[in-house]
């Protein structure tokens, strides 16, 4: 066949179609995960009193910032009750904005509760039977970024083997 042209498959174009969108399955994957075990770190810890501060968390990646405005919307419902050890309903006053937007290849998780941070970092508790001030701490995003840490590779390499196994079929 002198001067005809034989067209091959081999692939490579589909592969490279599907290496971005490997790279936001894997931040939407990974940010997720994040965000189920730091919310399960406050349950287990017992933060939870009014639901507020679990129910205001949220996962960012730069295509997606509509999440903020539904977790702020169901901790604002949630508040209305009345919290189990309080008694009294938390009406949030203001909430924590994130400093700026997640970049390309960024996923931010965090919690728009204003107290979050105090928990997360600690705080000094005035207490008569401690004879002064205690300090609390109950980290929970902290703990969950470490454990993410140690599986995030192996979690990652299934999502890219899995979505560069479907472009390639």
């Amino acid at each position: 066949m002198r001067g005809g042209v034989k067209r091959i498959y081999n692939g490579i174009p589909a592969a490279l179609r599907a290496v971005p969108k490997a790279g936001e399955i894997i931040l939407d994957t990974l940010g997720g995960k994040l965000l189920v075990s730091a919310k399960r770190n406050i349950r287990d810890q017992g933060l939870i009193d009014t639901g507020a501060m679990r129910n205001s968390a949220y996962l960012e990646t730069s295509r997606d910032i509509g999440s903020r405005l539904k977790a702020q919307q169901a901790s604002l419902a949630s508040a209305a009750s009345p919290g189990a050890k309080s008694g009294q309903p938390h009406r949030m006053k203001r909430w924590a904005n994130p400093s700026r937007s997640p970049d390309a290849g960024e996923a931010k998780v965090a919690f728009a509760a204003e107290y979050a941070i105090y928990w997360e970092f600690g705080f000094l508790r005035f207490s008569r039977s401690f004879n002064g001030p205690r300090m609390m701490a109950r980290p929970f995003l902290g703990p969950a970024a470490e454990e993410l840490k140690r599986t995030a590779t192996a979690d990652a390499t299934t999502v890219f083997n899995k979505v560069m196994g479907d472009a390639l079929r």
